[in-house]
């Protein structure tokens, strides 16, 4: 490939030998051609990345870097800063892209509307490849088809809890010095995604279900130990203070709305995921208590709700 690319395809690839395959030559059948693929190696143990350099080896645009193990955060950030392209879209090295066209219709709506973000859907698969449509990316109203949207209605509208990054195509320029935090290592996407809608952005739904997201057991959404509860109860802190930078009213509600649901989301889901055990330490090391009490003062301050439902005492354990 010569000259810059338009389009910079990041993939982090962990312990993935038996998908990574698929995944990049899904991107390489891609009909539009003016790209970049880098691969991130994130310290695998399997053969992951000898089978990345086999695929590089063949075809120039497929670039190979390997580091120590250090999360999907941090292997998106090292790609990040090493991208050449105009926008940017990251794939899962266990995922693959269901069509050849899937780049260029994103590319050309980005270009014909001069958007920031492009956001597609998404077809679940089982580790066989087996669709399993229950769990997939649900159409969005028809109205919002092809229309450019201000980033408060792409977050309600289009978003609507399903921070993935992987169905984006993003304008480079636009993401500027955000990153992924790699002290996360569950709902990053939702972080990442965020701090890019702190500015005003131009961005679009279109209605291609164009990605295959392969909803495995053993992924950091899927394994629920005590780490994804705390990540998650660190998000309430993180919209109360992204939202008092903001100019934006919408915004602002958005955020403190997603600030105390992520409260009781997450306090609502401990015990059909934990252990007691499990229960008393997240309670401990994300200082529930302390965090209660934040929790229900932003309701009574922001008046976000209505009901006061919100403000019963929750199971016992967050007092203990």
């Amino acid at each position: 490939m010569d000259g810059i690319p338009e389009i910079s395809v990041i993939v982090p690839a962990y312990n993935v030998e038996g998908w990574i395959s698929e995944c990049i030559q899904s991107v390489l059948d891609q009909t539009f051609s003016g790209f970049e693929l880098l691969v991130i190696d994130d310290g695998s143990t399997d053969k992951t990345g000898e089978i990345c350099e086999e695929f590089a080896e063949k075809d120039n645009r497929v670039k190979v870097f390997h580091f120590p193990n250090s999360g999907a955060s941090a292997s998106r950030n090292r790609g990040l800063e090493r991208a050449k392209g105009r926008y940017i879209v990251f794939v899962d090295g266990d995922d693959y892209y269901l069509e050849k066209e899937s780049l260029e219709k994103l590319y050309n709506t980005a270009e014909r509307y001069n958007l920031d973000i492009v956001r597609g859907d998404y077809l679940a698969v089982t580790g066989d490849g087996s669709p399993d449509p229950y769990q997939s990316c649900k159409p969005k109203e028809e109205r919002y088809h092809e229309l450019i949207l201000n980033k408060e209605d792409f977050l309600e509208k289009i978003v609507q809890e399903e921070f993935f990054i992987w169905l984006l195509l993003i304008r480079r320029s636009s993401i500027k010095n955000v990153r992924f935090p790699e002290n996360q290592k569950f709902l990053e996407d939702m972080a990442f995604l965020m701090l890019l809608c702190q500015q005003e952005l131009k961005c679009m739904y279109l209605p291609l279900r164009f990605y295959a997201y392969r909803k495995l057991k053993s992924s950091a959404s899927n394994v629920h130990d005590v780490r994804n509860a705390l990540d998650a109860f660190g998000m309430c802190d993180f919209f109360n203070n992204i939202e008092k930078d903001s100019s934006s009213k919408r915004f602002r509600d958005f955020c403190r709305y997603q600030s105390v649901m992520m409260f009781y989301w997450t306090l609502s889901s401990l015990p059909y995921n934990y252990n007691d055990i499990e229960i008393n330490q997240i309670c401990v090391r994300s200082e529930l208590k302390s965090l209660l009490k934040r929790t229900r003062r932003r309701v009574l301050i922001w008046r976000v709700f209505n009901k006061s439902v919100l403000l019963i005492s929750p199971p016992h354990y967050t007092c203990q």
